[in-house]
This record gives structure tokens, sequence and C-alpha cells, in this order.
């Protein structure tokens, strides 16, 4: 078993098996939960995180389990309406969803984990190549808990990754690597992709609405993404990314040097 990142790899003949998983705890409608939201966007971003994890490597769903810390009535269903909203989004038959719920002890705050099962060409993964040549792109912005609510979620400001926006991403070839940003912050993530490629990563500092980006900060439900796209063709991908999503920011964050180049 290979650790890529936060999925785990499981060696096959010609393919690995690829397994990501997600947890929330306390954000729901239940008396009991820190954050108050509708349990049907509960189960949309409980799938949203280890779905992107899975496709971001452009890899093929096979199945999507739940656990889900709640009674099927009423609020299991509406979590299970939410998870298959968003694989609605991503054109996956529904058949492929899973799971369980508690319904021998009464629960008063909301608890959701899920799994994805996906597969993926070993060729697909060998083949990736990251070197010096690369820039840093992040797009979207890292955002948690009640500020991506009020800010995503009521407001509508569109400055967060969608499922969307990642279905046509998958299918771009000038993104020679890519990662989403979750609760350990988009400086950890960077070096994730460094590691992966053998190679150490500059971050620069940048500033969105004269606001520093902060590279440490939990960026929830994967709100932001990283790709590495070659420093030649980063204004040719930003204007193609821009005609799938105008709202989301796109920003040149960092770049890529070999270990030899240090002195």
């Amino acid at each position: 078993m290979i650790k890529y990142g936060d999925l785990q790899f499981i060696e096959m003949k010609d393919d690995y098996i690829l397994i990501a998983c997600d947890s929330s705890g306390s954000i729901g409608n239940k008396k009991h939960d820190s954050v108050q939201i509708e349990p049907e966007i509960a189960g949309y971003y409980g799938a949203f995180v280890p779905l992107v994890e899975v496709l971001a490597v452009k890899g093929k769903i096979l199945s999507l389990v739940d656990t889900l810390s709640v009674e099927m009535e009423p609020t299991g269903k509406r979590i299970i309406n939410g998870i298959q909203q968003a694989l609605k989004e991503l054109n996956i038959d529904d058949h492929l969803l899973t799971g369980s719920t508690e319904d021998n002890i009464p629960t008063t705050s909301t608890g959701i984990g899920v799994t994805v099962i996906g597969q993926i060409a070993k060729q697909a993964i060998e083949s990736k190549q990251v070197n010096n040549t690369h820039s840093l792109i992040l797009m979207g912005l890292p955002k948690v808990g009640e500020e991506f609510v009020n800010e995503e979620l009521i407001e509508q400001q569109g400055e967060t990754l969608t499922l969307d926006l990642m279905k046509h991403l998958t299918t771009l070839t000038l993104i020679d690597d890519m990662i989403p940003v979750g609760s350990k912050g988009i400086a950890y993530e960077a070096n994730v992709l460094s590691k992966r490629n053998n190679l150490l990563v500059s971050l620069y500092s940048i500033k969105h609405k004269d606001k520093r980006i902060d590279y440490n900060k939990s960026a929830g439900p994967s709100t932001c993404l990283l790709a590495c796209i070659d420093k030649n063709r980063v204004s040719e991908f930003i204007r193609i990314v821009k005609t799938i999503n105008t709202t989301i920011p796109i920003n040149e964050i960092g770049k890529f040097e070999d270990y030899r180049d240090i002195d």
C-alpha cells in the first residue's frame, strides 16, 4: 500500500485502487451542532472532499460509502440527498452509493464519514512529470466554518472550488499535477506536491482584496486547490479556467526548484 498525499493506493497488476475519506462532526441542524446548516449541505460537502481528492489524480470513481452517526429518518435521508446531489453534478450513478446510519442510539449532534473508492492506471501516475519549469497555482481561497457558510453558502461570493470546475480540470492536459487543500493548509499541501515530485517549493507572499493569503489556514471542505503548470503556459491556463468559472480567484503562488539548484 502506498500513501499519495491523503490518498491510499492499493497496487494491482496494471492499476491502483484509490481510497480517500473524510469526516465532519457537529456540522448540521441537530441541537448540539456547533455549525448550523441544513443536512443536505452537510452531506454534499462531506462527499465533496474525498471526491475531489480522487478526481485530483484523475481517478475513476468506483464507489462511495457514507457512514452516518445519525438516524436514517429524517436526518440521514437528508444527508444522503446531499451526497446524491454531489454525485449528480459529476454525472456519477448514485447506484455506486452505499452506507450505514445509527438507528439504535438517539443522537443530538451530526457525524458524517464518507469514503470514496476509485481506480487509476499505474501508467497515468508514473507518467506525471513536474520539474523546475513549473509554477504553483492556487485556485480558490482557504475558508472554514462560519466564514465558509456566510461567504460562500449565503453570500455566494464564488471564491472557492466547485465540483463543476473540478470536473473540467480533470480534462485539462495543461495540469501536470494537482492536489486539493483541506484542514492542513496550503503550505502543507505545497510540500506534499514538492516531495511527491522530488523538488523544493518556494512560496510567494500573495494578497487577495488587500489581505494576505494565509498559507497555514485550514481550507475547510477543500475550498481551494493547488495545480502545477508549466510557467510558460500560466496565462493560457488562467484564461481557460476563467471561461469555466469567472469568480474563483487564481494566483501564481510559488515555484519549484531542484535540490541541486540550492547552494
